[in-house]
């Protein structure tokens, strides 16, 4: 069983990749000097079939123009699709994607379902670490983690 963390990191990972990026918003604010650009009021990005959508979306980069992460807050969702066959949903209050790095952090009300399979994983904070494929995930002493998923009773009576 393949752990659902692990391949949305792998679709993250596709960010990173060149492809054609179109983003929506009602504002738009570009800081050339900053290296941030904000994106404001409905806020839905598009980068082939995968979606994120939030009532904010601050977009850093570094000298050479490349992603050094997203930060989306209020209301924030995505849809990431890998391989033609799993796909990803998720949502929290805040977002923040650092592609060159290959960490994903969702803070405050964190869930993500993996689609497919029929699984999902909710906590106040999920953190996953693309490169040691790694993922970690903290609740709170009234919301603890919680993960929930299928178990096929054939696999247990191996």
């Amino acid at each position: 069983m393949k752990s659902p963390l692990l391949l949305l990191l792998a679709a993250c990972a596709l960010w990173a990749a060149p492809q054609k990026v179109e983003i929506e918003s009602l504002k738009f604010e570009a800081y050339e000097a900053k290296g941030m650009t904000v994106f404001s009021g409905n806020v839905a990005i598009k980068k082939g079939e995968d979606r994120m959508y939030a009532d904010k979306v601050t977009v850093y980069v570094d000298a050479q123009k490349q992603i050094e992460r997203f930060e989306a807050v209020g209301r924030t969702s995505f849809s990431l699709h890998f391989d033609g066959n799993s796909s990803f949903e998720g949502k929290s209050d805040r977002f923040v994607y650092q592609p060159l790095k290959g960490e994903l952090v969702l803070t405050g009300n964190a869930q993500i379902k993996d689609m497919a399979n029929a699984r999902e994983i909710r906590g106040e904070k999920v953190v996953l670490l693309e490169k040691t494929k790694e993922a970690k995930v903290v609740g709170e002493d009234d919301r603890p983690v919680k993960l929930i998923f299928e178990m096929d009773e054939k696999e247990t009576a191996k």
